[in-house]
């Protein structure tokens, strides 16, 4: 299954078990009306971030709202999921424990294991509003599995479900 899959099921399913619904527009299950709700989106995206400090009108008001109104939210989230696999391995550290032997089954699975380098970017805006709501840069040194997506994703939809506690209380 490719990685994309298992991840917008992952997706999906932590929605489902944090109590938020959820609604995918990714590249894997496009229609003509979801392509069109995906470029519009990512075209909004990029005029956000191409008007620094300046706070846009949407070029396309009406379909960003047609968007809001389809799906019965104005919230959408963006995810970027970046994995790469580099193990920092010193060969002189590495020869050293291939003569002593008794470091070798410590030192290899060690450094092979802490290779993986995967970030997870999510951000959460308003599309009617164009505020940010919530955005996360997750960086952790484990390999591209669904459950560690999942628990991310799980943790992620919890804390934009959970209501801010005000300073009063």
């Amino acid at each position: 299954m490719p990685n994309s899959v298992f991840r917008a099921k992952r997706c999906e399913s932590s929605g489902e078990l944090a109590g938020v619904e959820t609604h995918q527009i990714n590249k894997r299950n496009i229609t003509t009306e979801s392509y069109n709700s995906r470029s519009i989106l990512f075209g909004f995206l990029s005029q956000l971030i191409q008007e620094q400090g300046v706070q846009p009108f949407p070029v396309d008001y009406k379909s960003i709202n047609n968007i809001s109104q389809n799906y019965g939210t104005s919230d959408v989230m963006f995810m970027v999921v970046d994995h790469t696999y580099k193990p920092s391995m010193n060969p002189a550290v590495l020869f050293l424990s291939v003569i002593t032997y008794y470091t070798l089954p410590v030192y290899l699975p060690l450094k092979l294991f802490s290779g993986n380098q995967t970030n997870l970017t999510v951000l959460i805006m308003d599309i009617n509003t164009g505020k940010l709501k919530t955005g996360s840069v997750f960086r952790f040194h484990e390999s591209l599995r669904k459950h560690n997506i999942g628990s991310r994703m799980f943790n992620l939809f919890m804390h934009v479900k959970t209501p801010p506690v005000s300073d009063n209380e």
